[in-house]
């Protein structure tokens, strides 16, 4: 267990909430360096995975963050709400016309399991998970911004060694790209943080590499 980090004063905490997602995001983006460790892995996890707040429990978050869930609590009150409720409200309301697929997945997972008169079978929850996987790789093709893709071409091919960061829910993708740009001239490595070493392995990172 990780050593508990200060508790926020009054001095710290935001007179009052931001009015929206938008300015949420920009204050936690402004205010990052000076939060204790514990809120900086949310704040992190805030700014990554901002459409994931408004489905996410507490909980959720927690595990995620390798955090006691009152650190939630201690974040959204640093940042003027009153708990962790209504600055998921915040996310809630900014996202409502917008929901993506993945989202919709959860929702109708967490409603079916919920719904025992439904009678869910493990077939049914598995044709959702693919339904969504369909949806999002689709809604990602009309998306995909030209511009952003060829810099982002241009970045790798000038790049002496690209690191690719996966942990987590992420480290499946990352391992993947890893995977298949290892196909290619490039020198490629997979930063997992395994144990705990982020820092060892981004140790080797110099200025004309990619991560």
């Amino acid at each position: 267990m990780s050593r508990t980090d200060p508790e926020t004063t009054l001095e710290d905490t935001v007179a009052s909430p931001p009015i929206n997602a938008e300015r949420l995001l920009q204050l936690i983006t402004d205010e990052y360096e000076s939060l204790p460790r514990q809120l900086k892995r949310i704040a992190s996890y805030m700014s990554q995975q901002s459409d994931r707040i408004m489905v996410d429990r507490i909980s959720d978050i927690a595990r995620e963050c390798e955090v006691h869930p009152s650190a939630i609590v201690r974040f959204s009150q640093r940042f003027g709400f009153s708990g962790f409720s209504e600055m998921q409200a915040l996310f809630r309301e900014a996202y409502t016309h917008k929901t993506t697929p993945v989202q919709n997945y959860q929702q109708r997972i967490r409603s079916m399991i919920a719904n025992k008169s439904q009678k869910a079978s493990g077939g049914d929850l598995a044709r959702e998970c693919v339904n969504a996987t369909l949806s999002g790789i689709e809604r990602l093709g009309l998306e995909l911004d030209d511009a952003a893709f060829d810099k982002a071409v241009d970045l790798v091919v000038n790049a002496d060694n690209i690191y690719v960061v996966g942990v987590r829910r992420s480290f499946a993708v990352a391992d993947y790209l890893v995977y298949n740009l290892q196909h290619t001239n490039k020198r490629i490595h997979l930063i997992s943080g395994l144990g705990g070493s982020y820092r060892e392995q981004m140790r080797s990172v110099r200025a004309n590499d990619l991560v």
